[in-house]
């Protein structure tokens, strides 16, 4: 018997081919156009729903994301050039930059700018007011200077009116007076913007004034 050439399949194995054919096993032809409810094995084979609510991003679309049942925060934007007051009303400054976890405050009595931690900062309107007075929110906090060495403990806050003239520092060597503009950051601890022979200098000359 002569072989067929250039005929293509035949018959039976093209029927075969289109009774047989599957596409991965459990696998259903329809209609184009029609809908079919999966079945219980066929969910089994979905992924798992998360466990937790999915995180949505601010605007941006980059920035930090949170959980949709949180508060939101009011834009960085607008806390600038605010006043920043404690309960008592004693002046820091004015938001001269925002950062996510700090206010860089300008424009007061400081050398150059005061950093003040968010978690530091209570209600925020006309103007920002910290959570409670500032004698209070120093008290006892331990004080740095600018080479990171201890030089003691606040124990008072120096005022004239509303406006904060310096601090009393506590060190083993007596107390320390430190003016508004030698402090850098209020936070954890309270950083100066000079070294302990400095703030030692200065109180030697007041002496000396005397």
């Amino acid at each position: 018997m002569v072989a067929r050439k250039g005929r293509g399949e035949r018959k039976g194995e093209r029927r075969a081919r289109e009774e047989g054919e599957k596409e991965g096993e459990g696998a259903v032809r329809l209609p184009p156009g029609s809908v079919r409810v999966i079945t219980q094995r066929e969910k089994d084979w979905l992924p798992a729903e998360p466990a937790e609510p999915y995180k949505r991003h601010d605007e941006e679309g980059f920035g930090e994301s949170r959980l949709s049942g949180e508060p939101e925060r009011p834009d960085d934007r607008t806390l600038l050039g605010k006043r920043v007051v404690d309960t008592e009303g004693l002046e820091l400054g004015f938001v001269d930059e925002v950062t996510k976890d700090e206010l860089k405050v300008g424009e007061g009595p400081f050398r150059e700018w005061l950093k003040i931690k968010r978690n530091y900062v209570g209600d925020i309107g006309e103007e920002i007011r910290l959570l409670e007075p500032l004698q209070e929110m120093l008290q006892d906090i331990e004080v740095i200077d600018s080479l990171g060495r201890t030089v003691g403990w606040v124990t008072d806050v120096i005022a004239t009116g509303d406006v904060v003239d310096g601090l009393i520092v506590k060190s083993p060597r007596g107390n320390l007076f430190v003016l508004l503009e030698d402090i850098r950051s209020i936070g954890g601890t309270l950083t100066l913007d000079i070294p302990l022979a400095e703030l030692r200098k200065q109180a030697a000359n007041r002496r000396k004034a005397r």
